[in-house]
């Protein structure tokens, strides 16, 4: 679940509550994780023991690879070449096949 935080300070300035969903702080930095899951979830035990493939920049990338891996899926994930070092660290801690393009 992503929490849902208040800040009186922050209500005061706007005038009115404010809720922030902080989804920063998903398993994998975004909310892209629970779209992967639920996708790679959905796949029969012949797609999935032939696994999954993904182009991102970054996110969605870790998303979908640390889905993969939740469910032992092999998986690949795509990158440009211009993905920032800090990306590419993230997608990596999740899958070892990550190539760029």
């Amino acid at each position: 679940t992503t929490p849902i935080l208040r800040d009186d300070a922050i209500d005061a300035k706007a005038g009115c509550a404010v809720h922030l969903k902080c989804e920063h702080l998903q398993a994998t930095g975004s909310f892209k994780f629970r779209g992967a899951l639920n996708a790679v979830l959905s796949l029969d035990a012949a797609a999935r023991k032939k696994g999954v493939v993904a182009h991102s920049t970054g996110n969605h990338g870790a998303a979908v690879a640390r889905a993969a891996k939740e469910i032992g899926a092999p998986c690949r994930i795509v990158v440009p070449s211009t993905t920032p070092a800090a990306k590419l660290a993230n997608i990596a801690r999740y899958c070892e096949t990550v190539v760029q393009c």
